[in-house]
């Protein structure tokens, strides 16, 4: 890994334009919380790890990411931003988007946070809130790049670029995510996940599928039917129509 080539392909103005790089660490969102302890967040701040120890994906599952893309990315947001679904899901379409384009391969989005190819997972979006006198969501983002192979629990659902058939750079995945970042959050900033939904829709993979919505109330089955304006998945249910924005979400096979 090499930051300054991530640096030379950026084309943000803020995002990436920072970068703290770890040969090794726990997590990236665990340090980034310690930079935000010691008031050293600071937006636009992206922290990458060559390897992670403690890496975590949604519901605090372990995320193996040896050989993989793992970074945080800091990003300060005004207190009209009170939901972090939204940015998840802006943060999903970003880099599903920059994937696709950066390989010519379709890469697609499960409902919230998970990249998907050919039925298999490439990463996924972890996100935090971290409030002092500035807000902050910690934008974690792993994704699967140089792993030959996986343990044998994720094997059957885990693929990683390599695997794809793709021979690309660690520092070419984390650029192009960063430079398609950072404008679609502009846009979310300024005008709401309204403007960023018809690119969700283009990428995601949910829309038509049979979902179980794991709550701590219970559990919400129906067919994905299409997601609103703040980012709620919309299912048909046996009930009539109920959205859902938060729980495990499992596509029904």
């Amino acid at each position: 890994m090499n930051p300054e080539l991530i640096a030379e392909k950026l084309t943000t103005k803020d995002i990436g334009r920072s970068i703290v790089y770890l040969k090794e660490t726990d997590s990236t969102n665990l340090h980034a919380g310690r930079m935000f302890k010691n008031g050293e967040l600071r937006h636009g701040i992206v922290i990458i790890a060559g390897s992670q120890s403690a890496g975590r994906g949604r519901m605090g599952r372990y995320w193996y990411s040896n050989g993989g893309l793992a970074m945080t990315v800091v990003v300060e947001i005004p207190e009209k931003v009170d939901n972090l679904a939204p940015i998840t899901l802006t943060a999903g379409a970003a880099t599903a988007v920059a994937i696709s384009e950066l390989t010519g391969k379709k890469f697609d989005l499960k409902y919230p946070n998970d990249i998907m190819h050919n039925g298999k997972k490439l990463g996924g979006i972890l996100s935090e809130l971290k409030i002092d006198k500035n807000r902050f969501v910690l934008l974690g983002i792993g994704i699967n790049v140089e792993q030959e192979s996986f343990p044998d629990e994720i094997a059957g659902i885990a693929v990683s670029l390599r695997q794809a058939g793709l021979k690309v750079a660690v520092e070419d995945v984390a650029s192009a995510i960063l430079n398609q970042l950072e404008p679609m959050l502009d846009t979310f900033m300024a005008n709401g996940f309204a403007h960023i939904r018809r690119y969700w829709l283009e990428v995601n993979c949910t829309i038509g599928k049979k979902i179980t919505v794991t709550q701590p109330s219970g559990l919400i089955k129906g067919k994905a039917i299409n997601i609103d304006d703040e980012g709620a998945l919309i299912l048909e249910t046996e009930n009539g129509t109920q959205k859902a924005l938060s729980g495990d979400f499992t596509v029904e096979k």
